[in-house]
Order: structure tokens, then sequence, then C-alpha cells
């Protein structure tokens, strides 16, 4: 019995594995060697038609997890949002479809002390005090059986491939006609092929489109609009905005694989918040459909499902502009220590953007540089600790008076936080001081390297090595430790 249960193992789900086995159970011992050759003709004929029929009861599935949550908007009041394609609008709490909307349709969402209230064509919504959704009609929920018997619910078949029999695999997006076998019967399984459903979103003096639902909700009393929609459709509204549309190939798939490892990771871990990422530099920029090219959509495309990981979890991708010939340990940087985040020497970041900048700062600059850390009348001098590479400053001492002629003494810790309480594009810098005659500091020029927190990997050195022909895994192994560079989103 055995033997059979290997003969179709990979070919069929395991709930059909387990009807297998049940009926072999049921066979006589007698009859067993005379039924054997029938019976597996049998079988492998039933096995090819059902692979045939129900392609994604074997399919090679994106787990229910690659969905994700960006806040798009905030506005005190209202937005507005008009329809491409038929949508309706659904009470999340409960699944409610509370309307039905055509296309080309204009509403208006505001907060009324807390309420939503939604006003279309011919039509008044509220109060609701929960999250109201807008989703593509057509969205059809299908219950996927995986080849291990996982039960994974998508909404969306993009990234979604089948392997028949005979080890052949196919994406169902590129399939015209698929047909399915249910308990009616055989049928067609309808499908909208390429019709792309778009929300156009006005908030704030600005209109975006965007794909997948918008989710309404009213967070600490302001109204918030988030873009709920696959991982894949996001990347597309990312790239282009992360890093320029026309760099080498395989920088972009890099840039791909970073930043989708970034939103998984993101996503697991603000399940209980109301959105996982926000569409500015403080996550990742995103500009929606309105900022998908052909090139950056391309390498989002090509590594469909690719993430990196470490001890079998999504990293802490973080990127940054240009390194400035050096990256950092996370802990320099920030606070917490990360195994994926560690300094090196970067030799592929060559640029004339970012190298060789000055800044100069008078004393009067530099008081009112440091007014969110204290309030210094005059400050006499400021001393540098630098990070393990020597080149970040990592923390920064100043000491000075009060405006009561007291000592006064401050430290600014972490490489970010210098970098953003003095306004520079990067920590990585030298400071030359002057000083009056008092003995006072009088100004400081700061010469500088890089762009941004130099912590994984940097974008202009993905362009560097890319050009030197390395690909985009080269790439990523090279800005991360440790980690391991996988399909199927590390299933």
């Amino acid at each position: 019995m055995v033997v059979y249960q290997r003969d179709v193992e990979g070919a069929v789900p395991s709930l059909f594995r387990m009807v297998v086995v049940s009926y072999y159970t049921h066979i006589n011992t007698e009859n067993y060697i005379m039924k054997r050759k029938s019976i597996v003709k049998w079988l492998m004929l039933f096995v090819i038609t059902l692979s045939l029929l129900i392609p994604v009861s074997i399919a090679e599935s994106v787990p229910a997890s690659d969905t994700v949550r960006v806040a798009v908007a905030v506005s005190g009041s209202s937005m507005e949002f008009v329809t491409h394609g038929e949508y309706q609008i659904v009470e999340q709490r409960n699944g409610n479809v509370i309307a039905q909307l055509g296309s080309n349709e204009r509403w208006r969402v505001e907060n009324r002390d807390g309420w939503l209230f939604m006003y279309g064509p011919g039509n008044i919504l509220g109060p609701y005090g929960g999250t109201l959704a807008v989703q593509a009609s057509s969205a059809v929920t299908a219950s996927v059986i995986a080849g291990e018997g996982n039960i994974l619910d998508r909404v969306s078949i993009r990234g979604m491939k089948v392997r028949d029999t005979f080890g052949n695999t196919v994406t169902l997006a590129d399939q015209d006609r698929l047909r399915v076998l249910s308990a009616t019967g055989t049928g067609e399984l309808a499908m909208a092929g390429n019709e792309t459903f778009l929300l156009s979103l006005s908030a704030n003096s600005l209109n975006t489109r965007y794909r997948g639902d918008i989710l309404f909700m009213i967070e600490d009393g302001t109204l918030m609009a988030v873009n709920r929609l696959n991982v894949e459709d996001y990347l597309r509204g990312v790239i282009a905005a992360e890093m320029p549309s026309t760099w080498p190939e395989e920088a972009l798939k890099a840039q791909a694989v970073t930043s989708r490892t970034y939103a998984m990771h993101m996503a697991g871990e603000s399940k209980e918040s109301a959105y996982d990422l926000t569409s500015d530099q403080y996550t990742q920029m995103y500009r929606g459909y309105d900022g998908e090219y052909s090139s950056t959509s391309k390498a989002v495309q090509d590594t469909t499902g690719v993430v990196m990981l470490n001890h079998g979890k999504p990293v802490q991708a973080y990127f940054h502009s240009s390194s400035g010939g050096y990256t950092e340990n996370s802990e320099d940087v920030w606070l917490t220590p990360l195994p994926s985040i560690k300094a090196r020497i970067d030799s592929y970041d060559i640029n004339d953007a970012h190298y060789n900048w000055q800044v100069y700062y008078s004393a009067y600059q530099l008081t009112d540089r440091f007014r969110n850390s204290a309030s210094f009348k005059s400050i006499s001098n400021i001393n540098c600790v630098y990070t393990d590479t020597g080149t970040r400053v990592r923390e920064m001492t100043v000491i000075g008076l009060d405006y009561d002629d007291r000592p006064l003494q401050i430290k600014i810790s972490n490489a970010d936080r210098v970098r953003t309480t003095l306004g520079l594009k990067s920590a990585l810098f030298r400071m030359d001081k002057t000083f009056d005659e008092y003995n006072n500091l009088s100004g400081v020029r700061l010469t500088g390297s890089g762009f941004g927190h130099g912590l994984g990997m940097s974008q202009y050195g993905a362009r560097g090595m890319a050009l030197e022909g390395y690909d985009y895994r080269d790439i990523l192994r090279f800005y991360f430790t440790d980690i391991v560079v996988v399909g199927n989103y590390g299933e």
C-alpha cells in the first residue's frame, strides 16, 4: 500500500491521498494482486483527469499573508474616490455588503464626530463606527488545497502556479480558460482576464490610483485610507519610487526582493495594527498604480515570491541610497542588534551625487539644531565617538552653557539620531571646528559622504555590482549577512 501512496505522491493533494489509502485498505488480500494492474491504470487516469480539471487543488500557492495594508492618506474631514470597475462597499466587522457600485462612480467619505458617512450617486450611507472596505465586486475568494493539504484562502490568483502529473508548471494567470470539477459537474471557471480594477483616491489635494481595496476608518479621531492589496501589486508601486527605473535590471531585482522581504516582515509584525506600512520614507515609498513602470514591474515579476530569510523568517531588510563606502552594524545606527545587518566595506558604492558633501554651521545655528534636546546659550565644544568602521559618528557630546550660565552637557546617541539632529545626508562625516577668542565654538564644517542611515543594502552599491556583472542574489548576499534567498515567500 505504501507503494501506491508513493506512486501518486506530489501528483494529488493530501486530501485525495487519504481517499486513495482508505480505498486500498478495503481491498481483500486474495484479490490484491489480481486487481493491482487495473486499479493502477484507473488511478493514474483519475489523477491525470483531476490535474487537468482542478489545477488549483495542487497549486504552489502564495500564502494567505501575501496581502499588505498600506496607509496612503490621512484627512481630518473628508476624502473622495472614483471607481474604475464594479465595486462594493463592505462592513469589515461582519462582511455585510451595504452597497453595489458601478464603474466611474464618484463617492465622498466623511468623518463626522468619529462616524463614517459615505455619499454617492443617490445614496447616503452611515453612520458607521467600524471600517468600511471598497473592494472589487468580481473578487471571488477561492479555497485552495495545497500539496501539503493546507487550505489557503485567496482572492487573487496572481503568483499561483499548478503542476501537472508530468511535472510541467503553468502560471494560472496566463491561462485563458480553466475547468473545474464540482459536485454539480464540470464547468468553466470564469476569470476577469487582464482587466485592471482601480480606485482613484483624492485626499489632501492629491489624486492617486490604486490596485486592490481601499479601507476607510477613523483612527484617533482622524479619517484614514488604507490600501489593502497583494504584495506583488504593492511592489509595482514601490520599486520605481525607491530606485530609478532606468538602473540595471539586476539592481532593480535586488530592490524588489529587499522591498518584498521588508514588507513581509512588517506585515508579520503589525497584525494587531490598522496597517502594516506607510507610503512614505518611514517605511517604503509607495505611489500606487501611477508609480508603476515596465522595467520595475518586470523586476517584481521576475522575482515573484523571492524573499530573504534568517532562521526561517523574513529579515528586516533595510536599505539606503548611498553607503559612502561603508555600511554599519544595526546597533550603532539604531538600537537593536540584527543578525543580518552588519558593517562592511562597500567598494561598489561609487557615485558623484553623495560623496564629499560639506555643511557649515555657525555657533548660533548649532544651538538652534540642538534646541529639541537642550537650551544652549552657547556651545564651547562638540566631541564625537565613531562606529566600529571608524567612519560614522555613533555618539556626539555637546558641551556649553544654558541661559542661566550654568554648565550644560548632552549626549546625542546612535548614528541615525546624530544624522537627523544635524540635518545631514549621513552620519559619515568629519568635523572641523573653529573657536572664538573666548574659546567658545564659533562654527563647524562637516565633510561627509553617503546618503541615508547606512544599514543593509546600498542602492548605489547594488547599481555598481550590477554594472560589474553580479546578479541580484550576489548583491543581496553581499549586503545582508546570514541569509538564505528562497522562493515561494519562504513557504
